[in-house]
């Protein structure tokens, strides 16, 4: 009967999980067919890991999609029952898939059957109704767990529903004529999947026998990736094609919890950038905000060594062409005035509710989720600011820790993993955060950046301005910004003078200011590099 299933899993960034997933297949199963589709990027070793369990691997477009993926295994299987599952399911006998699969074989009348999970020791239900009026507004109803029908062949209980959990056999050809809507990556697909099912008359049934452990404990050695998966999970643009797909004003879940669209709030936000020498990076950001934002409110705190205003002229028609509704404002702020300067000068120039920090080398994509900034500042009234993920060729670098003083020392440590997670935001606290941030004006209004540090310094100077006000410091992986610098940037312009930024940029003398305002002999990051001021003179290297 098992020879009959195949077990469809799609895998993202999550090499421990699946292992585990593959083993207890494996181990309950022995003559399972297992696919296995990973859209992450590489395939850190899931290659070998699907030759060590007898599962055969797929690679999929890199950041396809569940939906996709699910679609691709599935026109790659010749069994008539699949078993969906997830990466971070672990098997043992209590998921008794042959008695799906019996089920399915004797109920010709029902194209997919389900149970629970089983999470932390707790049995989780999500089993349920769905009453849909296009238009209008989606409710979700929880199944009541009584007056269970039974099926002699299988042996389960059973009740019709509309929607289960991600554990479930199928019928491959049902499935097939539906399938998942492949214009959603992650978030809401589940929803969907089962409203299109419904919408074509195929029917679910609920069974509150079969069980599978849902996130079990593991050791998660990469830690970078894991938070990757994370920071991909939730996906602004999934909830509104959901939303606009059904011509939904709201949804009110099995909770009872009521969730409306995002909408975009932006003229509250100042879009504040700093720019030095560096003008194809700048024009390379104008554009990400314009194609993701196009009401952004932009202003540009520009220090070159000369203000190019036909540059700028030529810029924003070209932005216009590109979709951006508001012209940018940029500022003639005088010759290495210094990002302290900048900075405080746009705070001071701007009104707006919030203001959000950005650096001329940033690129927004689909990742840079302000709204999810948003929702935390308007959640947590006790966070001054949200700082949010930056990345370079894809891997996350991190500014977010808290802070030790031992004397003169003041050193970086860990800020622990102590996420508020409910599966719409997740943030914590921490005592530092990246240049890119999210923060209240009146925070602002009263800690500023010390004008007198240029550059160097600068950031760490303001983070512990921040730790000695009132207000405390969020970071979110939900929301990510690109970091890449363009080469051989500079202005191309006849009077231009050549490339000047690298120069400028390393200046240790500001380094000094700042250990001496607050009576430092050394600062000791995390990784162990470190700043030492001694007689006069700062020295920079590992654990000195």
């Amino acid at each position: 009967m098992i020879n009959k299933v195949t077990a469809l899993i799609v895998s993202f960034y999550r090499p421990e999980y699946l292992e585990v997933c593959l083993s207890s297949i494996r181990e309950t199963y022995p003559d399972i067919n297992i696919i296995v589709g990973d859209n992450g990027k590489g395939n850190d070793g899931k290659v070998e890991m699907c030759k060590k369990y007898n599962a055969e691997y797929l690679k999929l477009p890199f950041d396809s999609g569940i939906c996709v993926g699910r679609n691709m295994i599935m026109d790659k299987i010749k069994t008539p029952y699949v078993l969906v599952g997830d990466d971070d399911f672990k098997y043992d006998d209590r998921a008794v898939v042959e008695k799906m699969v019996k089920f399915m074989e004797t109920n010709k009348d029902y194209s997919i059957i389900g149970g629970r999970t089983i999470q932390d020791g707790t049995v989780r239900n999500y089993q349920g109704f769905i009453d849909v009026v296009e238009g209008e507004r989606s409710i979700w109803t929880a199944l009541e767990l009584d007056s269970y029908q039974k099926d002699n062949a299988s042996g389960l209980e059973y009740k019709v529903c509309d929607i289960i959990f991600n554990f479930f056999v199928g019928r491959v050809e049902d499935i097939n004529k539906v399938k998942w809507d492949e214009n959603i990556k992650v978030a809401y697909e589940h929803s969907s999947f089962f409203i299109d099912m419904k919408k074509v008359g195929y029917k679910t049934a609920f069974s509150p026998e079969p069980l599978v452990i849902h996130k079990p404990k593991i050791d998660i050695k990469n830690k970078e990736q894991y938070s990757l998966y994370k920071h991909y999970r939730m996906r602004r643009s999934d909830k509104n094609y959901f939303y606009k797909k059904y011509r939904l004003q709201y949804c009110i879940d099995m909770a009872g919890r009521r969730d409306t669209p995002d909408k975009d709030g932006f003229q509250d936000i100042a879009f504040c950038i700093t720019m030095f020498e560096r003008p194809e990076n700048l024009k390379r950001l104008l554009f990400s905000i314009a194609k993701y934002y196009p009401l952004a409110n932009i202003y540009i705190a520009d220090q070159s060594h000369k203000f190019y205003s036909k540059w700028y002229r030529k810029i924003y028609g070209d932005l216009e062409e590109a979709g951006l509704k508001n012209k940018p404002i940029a500022y003639n702020i005088g010759y290495d005035a210094g990002l302290s300067f900048c900075r405080n000068f746009l705070v001071e120039k701007t009104k707006s509710k919030y203001v959000l920090i950005l650096e001329e080398d940033f690129e927004f994509t689909e990742g840079t989720k302000i709204n999810n900034f948003l929702k935390i500042l308007d959640k947590e009234p006790k966070f001054g600011m949200v700082g949010g993920m930056v990345l370079e060729s894809g891997i996350p670098i991190g500014f977010q820790h808290n802070w030790k003083l031992i004397g003169k020392v003041l050193k970086q440590i860990p800020d622990g993993d102590n996420y508020y997670d409910d599966g719409f935001l997740r943030y914590k606290a921490t005592g530092s955060v990246m240049n890119f941030f999210l923060a209240r004006r009146e925070l602002l209004m009263t800690t500023k950046w010390d004008n007198r540090l240029k550059i160097e310094g600068e950031h760490s100077d303001f983070m512990l301005a921040v730790n000695d006000s009132d207000w405390e410091i969020a970071y979110t992986d939900q929301v990510s910004i690109n970091h890449t610098k363009v080469k051989n940037d500079g202005w191309k312009l006849p009077d231009s003078k050549p490339f000047c930024y690298k120069k400028m940029r390393q200046r240790w003398d500001f380094l000094k200011i700042l250990l001496e305002k607050h009576n430092l002999k050394k600062i000791i990051y995390i990784d162990g590099y470190t700043i030492k001021l001694e007689n006069g003179t700062i020295t920079k290297g590992k654990n000195i």
